[in-house]
């Protein structure tokens, strides 16, 4: 008798295949790359533990028909790691009729280091991925740790599950949707011992009605910019009947909400709407924090009422057409509609903020920083105005610090000294003592006092980068595959000398001689190795002969073969990338300039400054926004992208 993987591979498209009752133990994944139908007789099951998935569906037009799917432990006592069927590439399936059941070791966390190519870190009953889709009727789903997963990339236009008269008994997660997944599900019932009955993440887009749910932890939770509509919900639930979180939202309409601590729970500019709700048993009926909102149409108490109706903190709303039962409060600028605002705490927020630096990414806390300082702006006579500056400065020093967080007081301010126009952009800029040399892309070099006042210009090309010491101006100017140095006296403007070298300049020291960071581009099998040059200083020699000296290389650190990246002013090795600057003592670290100052390192972004101390860490954000280029002298010279050159002095707090 042919094996049931035999029969698939000698089946002809369309066939239909019949499953009986002493199929033998899966042990290596079924393929299913053609159109055929398994339909099993009564009490049908394919058993096994096969790695990733029982059964593989990569064809459309896949029918699986009462059929259990049942994955048991290995024989060498292994766990089973895996899916019951997994529906990926151009698969289509239909499953009607089916059952899922999890080996015992079904909630053992398989090692990373253990997956194959192609598969999934998540293993479910019915796993849809890639760009798979699967319509699912009358299915039950006991004691996996995921009963359905879906997650798709690239996104799809149309659904890549529907679902109707689904069961899940226990496991981990009831339905999980990643990524682009388009998820349609009706007549969900996901009963006791699951800990969250429906999660979507990272934009997956979900739709239903009539979900029951009874006694999981939590109900319904949505994250990530995930959306949700759902008619018609039933939920019962321990911790939260539904979670909406980082920019996602939700709308539930009719239905009812019970015995959770909180019914409802709003975080991190998520949305929710709920609509003609029944809400009983809870001591919580909505709670929104982070500049998140909720809105509540007739939504009805039942029972005894909540200990809080609503509670709204850090710039949420909380709106209901009807007034709550229970105590409403709100703190700081958030509202509850029929609520009272508690008093005003200055002190009491920013500690909240800083409590909740590392609950959301960098790209959420920026968009709460923004949500914030609308929502302080449009409460008139909240704050003095020295109030609502310095309470703005520490939000966005929060909103834009990154995964660590402020949780010191600031260590360092900047004060304005003075700011004035110029003619044109800036190339390149160096700063010595009270003087800039800034290269504009006018084609001229000018010389600036910190008054504004022009020293003296001369003509050249816009530099990429300047270096001045030892009462010398060098200027590095990109010509095709070479670079051409020029020295020029900084006190007039005049030119000393010029030299050529023939590879590309990393970076440059100025001290008794010219130390070049090289690398060569032309493509052969050193591209990109990087040299360290030393040319002595044009002084009094013509161009020619500056040309005609050549370079020193310079040996390696011991312990090198080769010279890589490594540079004085650049702070250590390796190599730099888009959009990212090396900032001496810190490494690499996401940037457009960087300047030192007295053991201080500061960094440029598009939106601000970052200082870090010795110890790389970083003390201080200022809003600064549109800064290309920096460089320190007595004061901080910014040059910014609106043709305008800024001078900050850097205060140490007391």
């Amino acid at each position: 008798m042919l094996s049931l993987s035999e029969r698939i591979a000698a089946a002809a498209p369309g066939s239909i295949l019949e499953i009986g009752l002493d199929e033998p133990p899966v042990v290596e994944t079924l393929r299913i790359d053609k159109p055929l139908s398994l339909v099993g007789v009564e009490g049908a099951v394919l058993r096994g533990f096969a790695r990733d998935a029982l059964l593989r569906v990569l064809s459309p037009r896949v029918v699986i028909e009462n059929v259990r799917f049942e994955r048991i432990p290995r024989s060498d006592g292994t766990p089973s790691w895996g899916s019951g069927v997994v529906v990926e590439d151009a698969g289509h399936a239909t499953l009607r009729c089916c059952a899922f059941t999890a080996a015992a070791d079904a909630w053992v966390v398989e090692p990373q280091g253990t997956l194959l190519p192609g598969e999934a870190w998540t293993h479910a009953g019915l796993d849809v991925r890639g760009t798979g889709h699967a319509v699912v009727g009358d299915c039950r789903f006991e004691g996996c740790s995921t009963a359905l997963s879906v997650s798709i990339y690239p996104a799809d236009k149309v659904a890549n599950l529907v679902a109707r008269g689904v069961v899940i008994e226990g496991g981990l997660l009831g339905v999980k949707a990643l990524a682009n997944a388009r998820v349609s599900l009706r007549d969900l019932s996901v009963g006791g011992g699951t800990d969250t009955a429906v999660k979507a993440d990272n934009g997956a887009q979900l739709t239903g009605a009539d979900w029951k749910v009874q006694g999981a932890r939590v109900g319904i939770w949505m994250d990530d910019k995930a959306s949700l509509k759902l008619e018609n919900v039933g939920l019962d639930a321990e911790t939260a009947g539904i979670v909406v979180r980082a920019n996602a939202s939700a709308t539930i309409k009719g239905g009812r909400i019970a015995r959770a601590y909180a019914a409802a729970e709003v975080h991190g500019m998520g949305e929710l709407r709920l609509a003609d709700v029944e809400i009983g048993g809870v001591k919580l009926g909505i709670w929104a924090c982070d500049a998140a909102s909720a809105v509540a149409d007739t939504l009805r108490f039942t029972g005894d009422p909540p200990e809080w109706g609503a509670y709204a903190d850090c710039a949420a709303t909380v709106t209901s057409d009807a007034p709550l039962p229970g105590e409403c409060s709100s703190a700081g600028v958030a509202s509850v509609s029929g609520g009272t605002c508690a008093p005003w705490d200055r002190a009491t927020w920013v500690a909240t903020l800083r409590d909740r630096t590392n609950r959301f990414s960098p790209s959420v806390r920026a968009a709460l920083s923004s949500a914030y300082q609308r929502r302080l702006h449009a409460a008139p006579g909240a704050l003095t105005e020295p109030e609502l500056s310095s309470l703005i400065d520490a939000i966005f020093q929060w909103g834009e610090l990154g995964e660590n967080g402020l949780r010191e007081p600031l260590a360092v301010a900047l004060r304005p000294v003075h700011r004035f126009a110029i003619p044109s952009d800036v190339a390149a800029m160096v700063v010595v003592g009270e003087t800039a040399f800034v290269s504009h892309a006018d084609g001229k070099l000018r010389a600036w006092s910190e008054a504004g006042e022009l020293l003296w210009t001369v003509a050249c090309k816009p530099a990429r980068a300047l270096v001045a010491a030892n009462g010398v101006l060098v200027v590095i100017i990109p010509n095709h595959s070479s670079e051409i140095l020029r020295a020029f006296d900084p006190e007039t403007g005049a030119l000393k000398g010029s030299a050529c070298t023939g590879a590309n300049v990393a970076a440059m020291a100025l001290g008794s001689t010219i130390e070049l960071s090289t690398y060569d581009s032309t493509g052969h099998p050193t591209d990109r190795c990087t040299y360290r040059e030393r040319w002595t200083l044009p002084d009094t020699k013509a161009p020619t002969e500056c040309m005609a000296q050549g370079a020193e290389l310079l040996p390696p650190p011991a312990g090198f073969a080769q010279w890589d990246w490594v540079s004085p002013d650049m702070g250590g090795p390796g190599r730099v990338r888009a959009g990212r600057v090396f900032a001496p003592g810190c490494g690499e670290v996401p940037g457009l300039a960087v300047a030192q100052i007295a053991g201080f390192t500061v960094v440029a972004l598009e939106e601000a400054l970052r200082m870090f101390d010795a110890e790389r860490k970083i003390i201080a954000v200022f809003r600064e926004p549109g800064v290309g280029l920096l460089a320190m002298g007595r004061y901080l010279w910014l040059a910014t992208t609106g043709r305008e050159l800024s001078i900050r002095e850097i205060l140490h707090a007391t």
